[in-house]
């Protein structure tokens, strides 16, 4: 939010620098992220001079340019070669001579040198108002009057409007001080509080000039749907002419980053901005039925905004209505058939109190923001409806000369019930950890307009201001008092004081240690939105929709980690970064029977080169086993039991106590193709409170390493494909528990020739805590594992 210097020096008569401005704002809870400095005008007039031109004459190598000689208060005169229609002799105009830095209003730069144009050299250039910042007119030379003396500066032609404006980044809760009054009247309490020597005096702006016929309107205001409407106010007023805004207003508007468009509508955004009260105009002769209402259109309908954008409205939309034709989406954007035009003589003027939450809603759900639904989503001053009405008629009234026709119109169906607080000084003592004397806890609720019904030595009863629409508890008001009085004041306790829990989460230790290992062995961690776009991710639980989602890419809560993934993998291989083996920690979410879950789950991908080829080393590329190899390592790390399922050979399941501890899969490649993604990708994911909750206290298991050799041996064996890999382990781990020591999967897949079999393919690891194992002892165990395997599955061995 954008708040000028000079307009809060209108409204509060203070004399702080522009940098103690900033500090005390900041100290208030209006943090000032940055100060610039505005100029009317852009260009340093000081470098130009005023000319005449004394003589002008057709340049004789083209047609559209002319030749002059322009006095400027030396010994001879210019040379400027000129393209400007309008340039003739004896005309005072303003000169940029050679070396003169031109900045126009679109912060574009050039500086004037001696050039040589179609054969004549040009020693400067006679300036239109748009090339030197001072308009935007480019269709001739500015031309001045006698009065002005040659050789004089140019900055005596013009008086440039300069001002200072604060960027203050303005926390939701504030809103309060969404205008600069809202500003200065925070600043009017601390400023009094803190300098109890000086007065400050808060100037409501000025309704002194307002004066209407008080006459019935001739339109009916009807507000249909009080609970979205709480307050309409309206008034007519004739004989408008539409024109430019006078530069009071334009140089305010301008210095706060607004674009001038005409008086009518300039004065609404200047009212806005100076009290916090969103206005509309209408042009009351394109309201045909007589009758204006505030309602919720029952069906779909049509509505065409004022930058010729067509919308679809609903019963969830309130709307300003030409009986039921949609003129307005209300507190957020005019339509473009009741708009102020050039040819408007009479206006109906309109100040209303939206409800807050239904103007997110619409505002959010038709994408459109604007400066007035920024404020009615945060509350405006339901008490200020009326008056700001009021003040802007009063800027009409002395930009126009035109006349209020009617009395102003005030529906206010339920009035606003004044909320209550009674605040205990001990509580406030104890939140802030610091005695603040009573007397000044008094001072500085008045300065803040909370009324005091009631005080006594142990407690203060007061109302709550109509515009703090975000005080309602007692810790609320606190934190109004401890903002004034400044946080900086509250001294420093020497003594820390902090509490222990007597429980520790050891769910962060398992977590550090996994993301330990799999940082070690080239993976890299990420962190992704948990919400997601609608049918992003192919899933078969029912997803968890938002409500009141900002956008459709962020509009549902996410079933999987995949969709972050394929979004990274995405963004990094069109930056050609190949290598992406990356994991995330992270909650999903599902709907199950109108319930809802979240769980904490662990996704690991691989996609690309985990090593790139160098000329010392070969590539490792992902591949589906590795993945499964570095899954296996994190179980075995938290000595956890578990059991493998092969799917297929591009699918794995493993379970814990038949729980799905984990899945690795090969991604198909039609769930990646939109993303631009050309290589194989490898997905696991973890469920990550089965993990830790299998976790022992004592996981950390130490062995004597054996100091004889293992001995590796290696079977492939075809059996029917509805064994699982699982089975046969078992089966050949009894075979000798005390020598086998562990089995590998190499390779799995179905054979062509081979209908409705299987060929697994893994090796056995031998070893003996007491001795080196012999060739015959090794065949032995060899030819039981065969043999057991045969017997028990229908096995045939196949050759290696």
């Amino acid at each position: 939010m954008k708040i000028s210097y000079n307009w809060l020096q209108n409204l509060l008569d203070f004399n702080l620098s522009i940098e103690n401005t900033s500090d005390l704002l900041t100290d208030i809870g209006l943090e000032v992220e940055k100060t610039n400095k505005y100029s009317s005008i852009t260009t340093d007039l000081s470098q130009l001079v005023i000319g005449e031109v004394v003589e002008c004459f057709k340049h004789p190598n083209a047609d559209r340019l002319k030749v002059t000689k322009v006095n400027v208060g030396l010994k001879s005169n210019l040379i400027i070669v000129c393209g400007a229609p309008n340039v003739d002799v004896f005309q005072k105009v303003i000169v940029a001579p050679v070396g003169a830095v031109l900045k126009t209003r679109l912060n574009e730069s050039f500086k004037i040198k001696k050039s040589k144009i179609r054969g004549i050299e040009s020693h400067g250039m006679i300036c239109a108002e748009d090339e030197i910042g001072v308009g935007s007119n480019h269709d001739g030379i500015i031309v001045l009057k006698n009065k002005f003396k040659i050789g004089d500066s140019a900055s005596k032609v013009y008086k440039p409007y300069n001002d200072d404006v604060f960027e203050i980044g303005l926390t939701p809760n504030r809103c309060d001080a969404i205008s600069h009054y809202g500003v200065a009247r925070d600043l009017k309490a601390a400023l009094s509080y803190r300098n109890e020597s000086s007065e400050y005096e808060l100037i409501l702006p000025s309704i002194s000039n307002f004066t209407n016929l008080r006459l019935a309107p001739n339109i009916l205001v009807n507000i249909i749907d009080s609970k979205l409407c709480n307050r309409f106010c309206g008034i007519i007023i004739k004989n408008i002419k539409i024109k430019p805004s006078s530069d009071k207003i334009k140089n305010k508007l301008n210095a706060i980053g607004l674009k001038s468009i005409n008086n009518i509508v300039d004065i609404t955004n200047y009212v806005m901005h100076e009290i916090g009260q969103p206005l509309h105009a209408y042009d009351l002769e394109k309201i045909k039925s007589g009758k204006i209402e505030i309602k919720t259109l029952n069906k779909k309908t049509k509505f065409i905004t004022l930058d010729s954008e067509e919308i679809i409205v609903d019963k969830d939309d309130l709307m300003i209505c030409d009986g039921d034709i949609p003129m307005c989406l209300a507190g957020i954007y005019g339509g473009e058939h009741y708009s102020v035009s050039n040819e408007t003589k009479t206006i109906f003027l309109e100040s209303a109190f939206f409800n807050p939450v239904s103007i997110r809603k619409s505002s959010k759900k038709h994408n459109i923001n604007t400066d007035s639904s920024y404020r009615f989503e945060r509350g405006v001053d339901i008490n200020m409806v009326e008056y700001a009405l009021k003040r802007a008629a009063a800027l009409i009234l002395e930009d126009c000369d035109c006349e209020i026709i009617c009395d102003v119109i005030d529906e206010y169906p339920n009035k606003n019930q004044e909320k209550e607080i009674v605040l205990n000084f001990d509580k406030i003592n104890s939140l802030i950890g610091y005695d603040i004397d009573k007397l000044k806890v008094k001072s500085i609720l008045n300065l803040l307009d909370f009324k005091i019904n009631n005080v006594n030595d142990i407690s203060v009863g007061i109302t709550i201001p109509s515009y703090r629409h975000d005080v309602s508890r007692e810790c609320d008001v606190v934190e109004e008092i401890l903002r004034i009085h400044g946080y900086n004041n509250i001294p420093e306790n020497e003594n820390i004081k902090f509490s222990l829990s007597s429980k520790t989460n050891n769910n962060f230790k398992y977590q550090n240690i996994i993301s330990d290992y799999l940082s070690s062995v080239g993976f890299n961690e990420i962190m992704n939105n948990s919400l997601v776009k609608e049918n992003s991710n192919h899933y078969k639980s029912e997803p968890v929709s938002l409500i009141n989602s900002i956008s459709k890419d962020i509009s549902i809560m996410r079933l999987d980690l995949l969709d972050g993934f394929l979004n990274t993998i995405s963004y990094n291989s069109n930056r050609k970064n190949y290598s992406n083996n990356l994991y995330e920690f992270g909650s999903i979410y599902k709907k199950e029977a109108n319930k809802y879950y979240e769980k904490k789950v662990l996704g690991i991908v691989m996609n690309g080169d985990l090593i790139k080829k160098s000329w010392n080393n070969v590539a490792v590329s992902s591949s589906f086993y590795f993945l499964k190899n570095v899954i296996l390592n994190i179980f075995k790390r938290f000595n956890i039991d578990y059991n493998e399922e092969i799917i297929d050979s591009n699918n794995l399941i493993i379970y814990s106590n038949k729980v799905q501890l984990s899945e690795i899969s090969k991604i198909n490649s039609s769930q990646f193709s939109d993303y631009g993604i050309k290589s194989d990708i490898f997905y696991c994911i973890i469920d990550c409170d089965l993990l830790y909750s299998l976790v022992a206290s004592d996981f950390f298991n130490v062995k004597k390493i054996s100091k004889f050799p293992i001995v590796i041996r290696d079977f492939s064996f075809l059996v029917n494909d509805r064994v699982i890999y699982s089975d046969l382990k078992k089966t050949i781990l009894s075979t000798n528990p005390d020598l086998i020591k562990s089995i590998k999967l190499n390779d799995s897949y179905n054979p062509k020739n081979s209908e409705n079999k299987k060929s697994y393919s893994f090796s056995v690891y031998l070893e003996s805590s007491e001795k080196t194992l012999s060739d015959k002892e090794i065949n032995k165990i060899s030819k039981k594992i065969i043999k057991k395997v045969s017997q028990n599955f229908d096995a045939e061995i196949r050759d290696q």
